[in-house]
């Protein structure tokens, strides 16, 4: 899991070897209302356009941090963040089902 906070991630990919890339895994890009989802999306696209498997889904009602909120560690604090509550619990846990399935489909 990676967090493309980074706005200079294509030039990363771009600056590995031939090797690299060819040996570059499967990408999950999960997104939620989060600013950041527009540098998400671009990875994914650059990934794509050079032939890296990229699944990608978007939560347009999530709150940035629904799955970490949403687990059992986080439950004594944060009651109060947006990203909490019985409907984002239902986006994370759609989302770590979605991880899985992708997981399951790329090892085949």
């Amino acid at each position: 899991m990676g967090y493309p906070f980074a706005g200079d991630l294509e030039d990363i990919y771009d600056s590995m070897t031939d090797k690299q890339k060819e040996n570059f895994c499967p990408t999950v890009i999960i997104t939620d209302t989060d600013p950041l989802k527009y540098n998400a999306w671009r990875l994914g696209f650059h990934l794509k356009y050079n032939g890296v498997e990229v699944s990608e889904k978007y939560y347009p009602e999530a709150e940035h941090g629904f799955i970490e909120q949403n687990n059992p560690e986080y439950a004594e604090t944060n009651a109060d963040d947006p990203a909490r509550g019985p409907g984002q619990k239902a986006y994370a846990r759609d989302a770590e089902a979605f991880m899985g399935e992708c997981i399951d489909g790329y090892l085949g």
